[in-house]
């Protein structure tokens, strides 16, 4: 009789690099678009007249600000607080499709 045992043990440990590497290949691609959406900011401030001073104290903020909605996110509310803040504030923000 045949055993296919071997073969199964290395196919299943090929899916699993294979899996592995399509997460870490996303979370790549995500920290891109994490990036340029930052840089993207960085620009439209420059374009509406703000100094570079303000600017770079904008980007020294946005790490305090993400901390904190991160946080929230863990219980489940990051989105939906951060929406609430940015209207209570009079910014108007469009729903996330996906929130998180």
């Amino acid at each position: 009789m045949k055993c296919n045992f071997r073969k199964q043990i290395v196919y299943r440990d090929n899916e699993a690099i294979i899996k592995d590497l399509a997460v870490q290949a996303a979370c790549a691609q995500l920290e891109d678009v994490g990036k340029r959406a930052r840089y993207f900011c960085m620009a439209a401030m420059l374009n509406a007249g703000l100094s570079v001073k303000t600017v770079n104290r904008v980007v020294k903020e946005f790490w305090a600000v993400r901390e904190k909605y991160d946080n929230a996110a863990e219980s489940g509310v990051g989105d939906a607080m951060l929406l609430r803040d940015l209207r209570n504030a009079g910014l108007e923000v469009e729903d996330f499709d996906n929130e998180v």
